[in-house]
């Protein structure tokens, strides 16, 4: 979703069906690269949901936490 958000709608993994896509990312734990609009603490939330080993993920009140704070800190007005 963050990455359809900084990619302007465009949908993921183009080319792709849903089961090639599946596998992609489970059998080659393959991640598309975040859209180059993406704040760098954005994409560094992203990419530590992707981590591969689940204890190594953050929970989901650290990540509400993080975003939160970034949304605070670039709020304009």
């Amino acid at each position: 979703l963050v990455w359809e958000i900084y990619a302007d709608g465009q949908e993921p993994y183009p080319g792709l069906t849903r089961l090639q896509t599946r596998a992609k990312i489970v059998v080659q734990n393959y991640r598309m690269e975040m859209p180059k609009e993406t704040p760098k603490s954005v994409a560094e939330v992203v990419y530590s949901c992707w981590e591969k080993d689940p204890a190594r993920r953050p929970e989901m009140s650290q990540i509400h936490r993080t975003l939160k704070a970034i949304s605070e800190r670039t709020r304009v007005g």
